[in-house]
């Protein structure tokens, strides 16, 4: 008679998520070893749809015994958040994560302000150019006024503190892949939901 074990496994399971956006939610991954499977997990997540202006973190994780083990994977919903060492988004085969950070202001209320500013600095620029001459230092004071506010608040921009997540739900597969044998693997998904 012969005997054939079963291959050594592991199984991933976790629990949904629901934060507010630009705050910081976590989720419990518990890895539950089959047939005497030990080894160390390395992890990568994806969102659908991408989670924007986000990341996850979830580190590795040691199973050395027939016990489950737990991790947790800890996801921002603002980019200022983000550690330096958090995965992003994946994007390719070979590639782990991608982080998007937006740090342009030039979308929204903000911009259609920006862009009276500046017409306002312009209309003052034509005034001053056509009116009589007191009325032209006048309208060259008032324009260069909101220009140099315009100039400034623009300048601004760049300096903006990054955008948190879009509120919505998500979709969150998280997959677990033994360091030594990348054909070890597998996955689970979670429901993301930002408020």
């Amino acid at each position: 008679m012969t005997v054939t074990s079963a291959s050594k496994s592991f199984t991933l399971s976790a629990n949904n998520v629901t934060v507010a956006s630009g705050n910081t939610g976590t989720s419990k991954v518990t890895i539950t070893p089959k047939n005497g499977y030990t080894g160390t997990i390395s992890f990568t997540v994806s969102s659908s749809p991408s989670l924007s202006h986000g990341c996850f973190s979830l580190p590795n994780a040691a199973v050395t015994g027939s016990a489950a083990v737990t991790a947790t994977l800890t996801i921002y919903t603002s980019s200022s958040a983000c550690p330096s060492h958090s995965l992003r988004e994946n994007r390719g085969a070979n590639s782990r994560m991608s982080l998007l950070l937006a740090t342009t202001c030039h979308n929204g209320p903000l911009a259609r302000l920006q862009k009276t500013l500046g017409c306002i600095a312009l209309a003052g620029l034509l005034l001053a150019r056509l009116s009589p001459r007191r009325s032209r230092k006048l309208g060259m004071f008032a324009a260069s006024f909101v220009f140099v506010i315009y100039s400034l608040w623009t300048s601004g921009c760049g300096s903006v503190s990054p955008s948190t997540a879009e509120s919505g739900t998500y979709t969150v597969t998280i997959t677990g892949t033994d360091t030594s044998s990348s054909s070890l693997l597998s996955s689970t998904t979670i429901t993301l939901m930002i408020d």
